[in-house]
């Protein structure tokens, strides 16, 4: 599919699940079916344009690859502070076996959504940020959950500049793998952030806030990393409390 899409605001709980593989849907001849669910942008698209803007509440997306604009993001969740039916306000979305690749962001928050769920989805190559958050105008983005994802080391130009930057509140990061990022940048940023569980997560580069910034009053205990850790480890690179700064 080559769309580029602004969801109804009066829309809620809309489900969009893809049918076939996730694979990028190259076509080697006539006689082949392309037979994937690969979301792209238009062969000639507006610059700086999402793939997908939500602005209603409960959509979810099962089973799609997203190939991310290099300009923009796969899918942007947009909250604003208007209300009756101008009130804009994507919060309570899922992903779910979702693969992002290859843009600038893969899902932008812009307003403050609360309640998302991102789970068991691939997110690689970002040039900015896999999990953004673009602005926090109405609110902080709030109890989100992000479970057991993968974010790929840079090896083939697979790893992203930075995996998670957002300003959460009162959100769980778990059981996910972060791997090498695309240079110096932050692997998890959580500036602004509060209150926040980081746990059971497989964390490569620096245990220390030059490669993870917590938020105000966040706890980040049980991940595992085996670099050297400011913040401490046991014997087995569990880490027992937030990054520290380097010293």
């Amino acid at each position: 599919m080559r769309e580029e899409i602004t969801g109804s605001n009066l829309l809620f709980d809309v489900t969009i699940e893809g049918v076939g593989g996730l694979h990028h849907p190259d076509q080697p001849s006539s006689a082949y079916d392309y037979g994937a669910s690969m979301w792209r942008a238009p062969a000639s698209p507006t610059a700086a344009t999402n793939l997908l803007i939500v602005r209603g509440r409960g959509w979810k997306f099962k089973n799609v690859a997203f190939d991310c604009p290099v300009d923009a993001a796969a899918v942007q969740l947009s909250r604003n502070a208007l209300s009756t039916t101008s009130e804009y306000d994507a919060s309570h979305a899922v992903f779910e076996n979702c693969r992002f690749l290859s843009g600038k962001y893969g899902i932008d928050d812009a307003g403050g959504a609360n309640h998302v769920i991102v789970k068991d989805c691939e997110f690689a190559g970002m040039t900015t940020a896999a999990i953004f958050g673009s602005s926090t105008s109405v609110a902080n983005p709030r109890a989100w959950q992000i479970l057991r994802n993968y974010f790929p080391a840079d090896v083939s130009s697979l790893g992203n500049a930075t995996h998670i930057d957002l300003s959460l509140n009162e959100s769980l990061i778990a059981d996910n793998f972060f791997g090498t990022v695309l240079s110096t940048a932050k692997y998890i940023d959580l500036t602004g952030g509060n209150g926040n569980i980081v746990t059971r997560n497989l964390l490569m580069g620096a245990y220390d806030t030059g490669d993870y910034v917590p938020g105000t009053g966040d706890t980040w205990a049980g991940n595992q990393s085996l670099s050297a850790s400011f913040g401490g480890n046991d014997a087995q690179g569990r880490t027992l409390s937030v990054p520290a700064a380097a010293t």
